[in-house]
């Protein structure tokens, strides 16, 4: 451990046996622990996170990725912190998930509160028979994921529910082919985001098969962001209304190497990838991992240009460009100061 201060407290609210699997981590604000060790925890849920250096941290209480609690605190230079964890009770969620009435097995499911609350619940599989089981969820109003392509009408949780979700067929679907309309672009990447303020804000994705398909369901009738990518081609963007089935979508993506991104450190040194994230308003449109050469070069699409970018890497400080104006980056990083 290295010095720093010291952040103690105490857990509760959780069994015996979910206590032997928790984990407290703490990590600079929007970044990530990944890798440092966890506190020390006994019997009692009272804790000990040594070697957190000052400024302000998040501190994580993760119950073997099933349930996490989070707390944002300030970190003085001169004294240690008491953050106390109490888990509220919760209470399950369950019933089957199916299309055109057959069940879908092995699909992960994702709770998310209509209205953020303090608990981070993760989300769960579906059997064989596509039944699926959620547990300790906190009371209120949730929408169910279907993986990343289908978002469940909400569902008022408030004591064991059973709720059953059926899947409709993709109401936004076709294929991504290359310019000329006959290659398929295997795994390329397809979102669909709300362009509306009002309203529900949807954002969908899905990656194209084999044969260069891809399908949506879960679109309430608006206007909408569609866009389609795959590193070494051009960026597809389009804005559409829908207000009905669109099956038969063809999308031709262009050969294109796009616009060349170095990143590295004061070093030299650079992450074998970053993420670049459009930023708009006070949400996200695409996200693009941007794979790294031995030099640290990468590439980012042309239709970018115009749009502000978040780019990120772990062990980094995110940085911000406003306003691309899509010329040539070069991303000089600075490394993040570790809490531990």
């Amino acid at each position: 451990m290295g010095a720093g201060r010291t952040i103690r407290g105490t857990v509760t609210g959780l069994r015996p046996g979910e206590l032997k699997t928790l984990t407290i981590r703490a990590q600079p604000e929007g970044q990530l622990s990944l890798g440092l060790d966890s506190a020390e925890i006994d019997e009692r849920g009272e804790y000990e996170l040594r070697g957190v250096q000052p400024g302000r941290v998040q501190v994580l209480a993760d119950v073997n990725m099933r349930r996490q609690l989070s707390r944002t605190i300030d970190v003085p230079a001169n004294a240690d912190v008491t953050v106390n964890f109490d888990f509220p009770r919760g209470v399950r969620l369950s019933g089957r998930v199916t299309q055109r009435g057959e069940p879908i097995a092995r699909a992960y499911l994702s709770p998310r509160p209509t209205v953020p609350g303090k608990v981070f619940t993760y989300g769960a599989s579906t059997s064989a028979n596509g039944e699926y089981v959620l547990e300790d969820l906190a009371p209120g109003e949730y929408v169910i994921w279907v993986g990343q392509s289908f978002r469940s009408r909400p569902v008022q949780v408030s004591g064991d529910t059973v709720f059953d979700i059926e899947v409709p067929p993709a109401q936004l679907a076709g294929r991504v082919l290359e310019e000329g309309g006959k290659v398929p672009v295997v795994g390329a990447q397809v979102d669909v985001w709300s362009t509306e303020s009002a309203g529900p804000q949807i954002h969908l994705s899905d990656r194209a098969d084999h044969f260069g398909q891809f399908g949506l369901a879960g679109l309430e009738p608006g206007d909408f962001m569609l866009v389609a990518h795959k590193a070494g081609y051009d960026m597809y963007r389009e804005r559409v209304s829908y207000s009905a089935p669109i099956p038969e979508m063809k999308i031709e993506l262009r050969r294109d190497a796009g616009v060349e991104v170095r990143a590295h450190d004061a070093s030299g040194k650079s992450p074998p990838h970053v993420w670049a994230s459009e930023v708009i308003g006070d949400g996200k449109g695409v996200m693009l991992q941007v794979n790294l050469d031995e030099q640290g070069v990468g590439y980012i699409p042309r239709a970018l240009a115009g749009a502000t970018i978040a780019f990120s890497a772990g062990g980094y400080t995110p940085l911000t460009v406003p306003a691309w104006n899509g010329k040539r980056l070069n991303l000089k990083l600075v490394r993040s100061t570790p809490t531990q």
